[in-house]
């Protein structure tokens, strides 16, 4: 998408996504967005995508022969033990 639109911020701080923009992103009212200050520009990117990110980006840091998942029901059950 390379449309361009020249916005005005409005009462505080509001600014209006322009149509074309909304329908090439599937964005409409309700949807939750993440926005982030990103080298000098706003980055607005629907929730379930920057989620995706950034589970991508966790998982590159994990070993794929590990269950984070079991790990933590065994660590919650080890404490449950020990309080009883």
């Amino acid at each position: 998408m390379s449309e361009s639109y020249r916005l005005h911020i409005q009462g505080h701080g509001r600014v209006s996504i322009p149509a074309g923009i909304r329908k090439a992103l599937n964005l409409h009212a309700g949807t939750e967005v993440f926005v982030r200050g990103e080298d000098g520009r706003v980055v607005i990117t629907p929730i379930d995508d920057a989620l995706a990110e950034f589970q991508r980006a966790v998982a590159d840091h994990i070993p794929a022969d590990r269950d984070l998942v079991a790990e933590l029901i065994a660590d919650r059950r080890a404490e449950a033990a020990r309080d009883d």
